[in-house]
């Protein structure tokens, strides 16, 4: 919907800083005008302080506060809009509407409650570390229009599809329609900034499953990835969120929270080190007795797959190679029972991992291992199992 994304600082804005900065007196004299003619395009009023300004690159100083000023105010009264419409939602419809912003993002038709992309017949086309099965094929988000890339004007796919159009001179954008309860209709695309994080938070309020996917695409560019992960620019707002859920690896102030805002998490594998390190580290045992089933069960999963004892996955180098915690370091090493702070081997930190997979196993089976139900709950009797499979017999 155009407006739904948030206003950029304006280009004059930019070059407004830089004559300020770096500009001669000559140059923010001979650029004063255009900027003024700028601001009353624009439809802002002259401010007060600009007549006051004693020098031109005062009153430049006015003229960019001023842009500044106008932009945050439409932000404001946006981000009221969105949360209006996002309270006047039914449940069904803002259960509808969360699917719709994760298929948004996702570039997937069908994406399930857990994050999952879909293939045309609704079947899940992705692994546990959310990339495509072998011969899977995603079925793409089928709403887009197409926008010129330096216009900005969009056009329909019918529009697109016509002879005529240069079609190197446009992109496709993604979007969705978005119904009030009061039968108004929003067009949301997929860089609407605003929109979208209140369409994150809410998912991830409605539906926790969702976390794992959004944390493991928050990662900064880098090297192997320049574009970075599609929720970098998210970070924030998940890591916000995450904090909420009453599962103590989402904790505000732990390892995972902290990696999350910071954007080293590059992955679903780099998500799964950091909470391995988020429960060994960051967690006492009165925090790990209090989870539920749903909890334990994730964590086993985890123990097993570091422990190399699920022999389907395993945790590839190029992964652990770029893995960085929350300041910035690699991961320790373990050699001979002793750790290894820096320049540990890829087979040390894949040790190290085990090592410390099974150190949690020892406080989870002293934690859960005499439940009244240890016979009967699935959960627990799968711990015992891996207790008695990986620690009795090493």
């Amino acid at each position: 919907m155009g407006k739904g994304r948030p206003i950029e600082v304006p280009e004059v804005v930019e070059a407004l800083n830089l004559l300020i900065q770096g500009g001669t007196e000559k140059e923010r004299s001979n650029y004063l005008g255009v900027y003024k003619l700028a601001l009353y395009n624009a439809g802002i009023p002259l401010p007060q302080e600009f007549l006051e300004a004693k020098s031109d690159s005062d009153k430049l100083v006015v003229i960019r506060d001023a842009f500044v000023t106008r932009r945050n105010k439409a932000n404001q009264d946006l981000i009221q809009s969105i949360n209006y419409t996002f309270e006047q939602l039914k449940v069904d419809e803002l259960e509808m509407a969360l699917r719709s912003i994760r298929g948004l993002l996702l570039d997937g038709q069908t994406v399930t409650d857990a994050g999952f992309c879909c293939d045309k017949n609704g079947k899940v086309a992705e692994g546990c570390d959310f990339k495509p099965k072998s011969g899977a094929e995603i079925a793409k988000y089928q709403s887009i229009e197409y926008r010129n890339k330096k216009t900005r004007e969009k056009i329909s796919q019918k529009a697109y599809n016509q002879p005529d159009i240069k079609k190197d001179d446009y992109e496709p954008l993604r979007f969705m329609m978005l119904t009030t309860r009061d039968g108004d209709m929003s067009r949301v695309y997929q860089d609407d900034y605003l929109w979208l994080k209140k369409g994150i938070a809410k998912d991830i309020e409605h539906f926790p499953t969702m976390i794992q996917r959004y944390i493991s695409e928050v990662g900064a560019a880098h090297a192997g990835d320049p574009q970075g992960g599609r929720f970098f620019d998210y970070r924030d707002t998940i890591a916000e969120e995450m904090s909420k859920i009453p599962s103590p690896e989402y904790a505000k102030g732990k390892t995972l929270e902290r990696s999350v805002a910071n954007g080293m998490v590059k992955g679903w594998w780099h998500a799964q080190i950091a909470i391995l390190l988020t429960l060994c580290n960051d967690t006492d045992d009165g925090e790990l007795v209090a989870a539920v089933d749903d909890d334990l069960d994730r964590w086993l999963n985890m123990i097993e797959i570091f422990s190399n004892t699920k022999a389907t996955i395993t945790l590839p180098n190029e992964e652990l190679k770029l893995y960085r915690d929350a300041a910035g370091n690699s991961l320790p090493g373990m050699a001979n029972g002793n750790q290894v702070k820096d320049g540990a081997t890829l087979e040390q930190q894949k040790e190290y991992l085990r090592y410390m997979g099974e150190e949690l196993l020892i406080r989870l089976h002293h934690a859960f291992g005499n439940r009244e139900d240890v016979r009967t709950n699935p959960v627990i009797k799968k711990l015992g199992k891996l207790f008695y499979s990986i620690i009795c017999d090493r």
